[in-house]
């Protein structure tokens, strides 16, 4: 939606992944970061291998590299409520780093 909507087409993008696993983080990063680029999107490739909460990573990354808007999609694995807000998307929602975009 964030790409369709033609949102931030003027400034850079950074897509990061997180991931224990060095190559899945890399498969999902260059995999996103394609689909923009074929929307217009001038993107760099960030992907992190870490076996921290992907929340706190995304909190370190947002403030080293002073980001203003944060888009996830917004998915879970288990339960009623983290099928629409995991424990990454719920820890962001409760205290925000910055501005969030989140599709599910």
């Amino acid at each position: 939606m964030f790409a369709l909507g033609g949102i931030g087409q003027d400034g850079p993008i950074c897509v990061t992944s997180i991931d224990a696993d060095q190559e899945t983080a890399t498969r999902r990063t260059v995999g996103a970061a394609a689909y923009l680029r074929g929307h217009g999107y001038k993107v760099t490739e960030n992907p992190i291998t870490s076996r921290v909460h992907p929340a706190e990573v995304l909190r370190i990354e947002v403030a080293d590299r002073k980001v203003g808007l944060l888009v996830m999609g917004a998915y879970g694995h288990r339960g009623l409520h983290e099928i629409f807000f995991g424990s990454t998307t719920s820890s962001l929602v409760n205290t925000p780093p910055c501005v969030l975009f989140f599709y599910h």
